[in-house]
């Protein structure tokens, strides 16, 4: 039976207030659940836990004089990385979550790059890891906080009541250009947020959650781990890892729990909905109540058919719930009404949008004309503007930035909103998205900018004219989708097509971690451009969908919802190199005889989603167990077959 807190969460001006008043009040009540591979055995954190967790962190913070100044929060996903957030808000520094490098070293080049520019325009006091990291870290030449061997803090510490309006984190977005934006936040923006968040969705510390969204993303941090530790009530959490790996662990989670909020982008969905899987027979997702999508645009038709094929196992289409947000706004602006499901309303172009509900109060909504900042009526498109107790206080060190977003302003008003650079229109004060102002792409929630993209295509080949690709986005049922359209040099039009394709997906891969849906080589001045000699994007798209181009070579990948093939005939390491070699052949959508045992998988155009879900067919077909990342540490068939002979047979082996 839940207790009161000795302070009501409503009362809480930051969350080490509200943590403390839940420890004082509900000590040994369950917070954190925590499963490291997606399925038990879990590690759990009350209440209690969590607080004297996180003030062993804060009191290192203080002793290294760590207040005031960022905090570079260098962990996986798990209960230490809960400590160090909290921590370094109770010691009154500046948390700034990070996905770690790999310990061994074997990282891929975005993930390695990213990490390094939010180091550099972080300029953090110190780093929070594990001690596992601590060689692939000494590079950096800062402290170093191992956070799976802190000792317990004294009785008698004396923590800082951090100012409200201090920041608290900063969220650097989920961006793959050069300079990452790092979103500052105060606490007072932290906790305006959560109430937004427990009043859209109707929580109460009787709710129970399940979360499988990473934690350095906005939606994992902010609605997965501090929303429940603010309402007061159970989370179970998973690694991101473990549902790309098996999307079905996160719908037993929900059912072996009885969660009552769950969600994600609307790929989750399609995942669990494509899934070859059967649901087990004892799934029940009938206490599920607030099935939440957001972090990229919403298709209906995709939750139409997961709300279809889990109706026998109890899951109802009203549980649905879309809504728009932003790491700008912290996280959510708006949400539709809960228990309402799904509805679309036709754009003023005619298009479908799905209904993402009204602003959740206090902020607002304002549907502005982009050029000249006039206020739309409803029913009107254009850019998107809001005013929001939960607005970040700008770009850390970018003001010009912060002043183009953050300082906007309608004539003739003194008040400022911030510009989203999304297109949407109201209708009865409910948002619709029809697009974005920026030329931002958004794939499994991670914004991909579409010039970035475009340069790497252009250098993948020589074959590929100089200023000659477009990236455009593209609707498919799993989601927002990225394809290139691609002029070729008048005296390269001979060129084998498939090289040249190959070696594109390549150079995506490797620089964006991102898989393509399709890539169109065209003759030269097929894109069109404006009188200025710009790249017309949009129409790009148009003259895709609508089959206008006549492209000398089209590439799109294979479809296939076909269940996972049989392992191999036998066990020993040439006969899974070959099998191997099939399975990434027919995820990558090449010749099988193109593929080289010797060199590394990603090589071949996967992204790092494709690669975990490989590491999960591989583990059920050959009965082994795979880690989630086996493809970092065997990265080449080669060495991938031979650690799995080897697995089979009983005999260990270091990763190489």
């Amino acid at each position: 039976m839940f207790l009161p807190s000795a302070q009501d969460r409503s009362d809480a001006r930051t969350l080490p207030e509200a943590l403390r008043a839940h420890a004082a009040g509900q000590p040994e009540r369950l917070l954190y659940r925590f499963l490291p591979t997606g399925e038990p055995p879990a590690l759990e954190w009350t209440f209690a836990e969590t607080d004297r967790r996180a003030r062993a962190v804060a009191a290192r913070l203080l002793h290294i004089g760590a207040p005031g100044r960022p905090v570079l929060l260098a962990h996986s996903a798990g209960l230490d990385f809960i400590a160090g957030f909290l921590g370094t808000l109770y010691a009154g520094a500046i948390a700034v979550p990070v996905l770690p490098p790999r310990a061994n070293g074997h990282a891929r080049r975005p993930a390695a790059e990213r990490f390094a520019a939010i180091l550099h325009a972080a300029d953090p006091a110190a780093i929070l890891a594990s001690s596992a990291l601590a060689p692939a870290l000494a590079w950096t030449h800062l402290p170093l906080i191992p956070l799976d061997s802190l000792d317990p803090a004294p009785e008698t510490l004396d923590l800082p009541a951090p100012d409200p309006a201090a920041p608290a984190c900063i969220q650097f977005t989920s961006g793959t250009s050069g300079t990452p934006r790092g979103v500052m936040l105060s606490h007072a923006a932290l906790v305006a947020n959560a109430r937004m968040i427990a009043a859209a969705f109707g929580h109460t510390p009787e709710s129970r959650g399940v979360i499988w969204l990473p934690p350095h993303h906005d939606m994992g941090l902010i609605g997965g781990i501090l929303q429940p530790l603010f309402v007061g009530f159970e989370v179970t959490l998973m690694p991101a890892t473990a549902f790309l790996q098996r999307p079905m662990r996160w719908l037993e989670a929900v059912s072996r729990h009885r969660a009552t909020t769950s969600g994600g982008p609307t790929f989750a969905y399609a995942l669990c909905a494509q899934s070859p899987a059967e649901p087990k027979e004892t799934l029940d997702l009938s206490s599920w109540d607030v099935a939440f999508v957001g972090a990229e645009p919403v298709r209906s038709a995709t939750l139409q058919r997961f709300a279809g094929r889990f109706a026998p196992s109890g899951f109802r289409a009203s549980a649905m719930l879309p809504c728009y947000g932003l790491a700008e706004a912290t996280l959510m602006v708006s949400a539709a009404p809960r228990g309402a499901g799904i509805h679309v309303a036709d754009s003023p172009a005619g298009a479908p949008c799905v209904d993402c509900g009204p602003a959740v109060p206090p902020a607002e909504i304002l549907i502005v004309d982009p050029a000249t900042h006039a206020p739309l009526p409803e029913n009107a498109a254009g850019e998107v503007w809001l005013r929001s107790p939960a607005l970040g206080d700008g770009y850390w060190r970018r003001p010009d930035l912060t002043r183009d977003a953050f300082h906007a302003q309608l004539p003739g008003d003194p008040y400022p909103c911030l510009r989203t650079g999304d297109l949407g229109f109201l209708r009865a004060g409910h948002l619709h998205i029809t697009g974005r102002l920026k030329d931002l792409l958004i794939v499994r929630g991670v914004n991909h900018m579409a010039h970035d993209i475009e340069a790497t295509a252009e250098s993948a080949h020589p074959a590929l004219q100089p200023a000659g690709c477009a990236a455009f986005a593209l609707n498919t049922d799993a989601g927002e989708a990225v394809a290139l359209a691609c002029e070729l040099r008048r005296d390269q039009r001979r060129e084998d097509p498939s090289i040249i394709v190959q070696a594109i997906r390549d150079a995506i891969a490797q620089t964006h971690d991102l898989e393509l849906a399709a890539i169109l080589l065209l003759p030269p001045g097929a894109l069109p451009r404006t009188t200025s000699g710009k790249i017309q994007r949009a129409l790009c798209r148009e003259r895709h969908q609508t089959n206008a181009w006549q492209p000398l070579h089209l590439w799109t990948p294979a479809a296939s919802d076909a269940p996972c093939a049989p392992g191999p005939p036998s066990l020993d390491r040439a006969a899974i190199a070959q099998w191997l070699t099939a399975r990434l052949a027919r995820v990558a959508n090449i010749p099988a005889q193109q593929i080289d045992p010797a060199e590394p998988i990603v090589r071949y155009g996967i992204g790092s989603a494709d690669a975990v879900g490989l590491a999960g067919e591989i583990s059920a077909a050959l009965h082994v167990d795979l880690p989630a990342m086996a493809l970092w540490d065997y990265p080449t068939i080669a060495e991938l077959a031979g650690h799995l002979s080897r697995e089979i047979a009983g005999l260990s082996e270091q990763p190489s």
